[in-house]
């Protein structure tokens, strides 16, 4: 909302960021309260903090094109939801949305969250069994 109010976001498709913030959201909640059901300590999340939120966050195209990384690096960004996520919210704010890659962005995070649900179900009914 601030965005718009300063004119940066020329898409009136802009709205649509914020559903696609939420759907990233969840494609991060999910898997992540699936592997809290398996701790008994909290130890195992600054790992998880260190080794894999803050690489995702540097390396999903937030702060600087992806083009930019090195060769290598650059299909793997595509492995995590954050980069989805953007290209989404990008694309909504811009107004330079493509059928098939939005439908494709879409299609991963639903996979992350669908994936993350049922390994959450599963562990979380075996951690609650008697």
């Amino acid at each position: 909302a601030i965005a718009a109010l300063f004119g940066a976001v020329p898409s009136a498709w802009g709205v649509l960021a914020i559903p696609a913030a939420a759907l990233c959201g969840c494609a991060f909640a999910a898997p992540l309260s699936a592997f809290s059901a398996t701790q008994e300590t909290d130890l195992g999340f600054p790992i998880i903090m260190r080794l894999g939120i803050i690489p995702l966050f540097l390396f999903s195209g937030t702060f600087f094109p992806v083009k930019q990384l090195p060769g290598w690096v650059q299909p793997l960004t595509a492995l995590s939801p954050l980069w989805h996520g953007v290209e989404l919210c990008r694309a909504a704010t811009t107004g330079r949305a493509h059928l098939w890659p939005v439908l494709g962005h879409i299609a991963v995070l639903v996979a992350f969250v669908a994936i993350g649900s049922w390994f959450g179900r599963r562990t979380f009914t075996r951690r609650l069994a008697p």
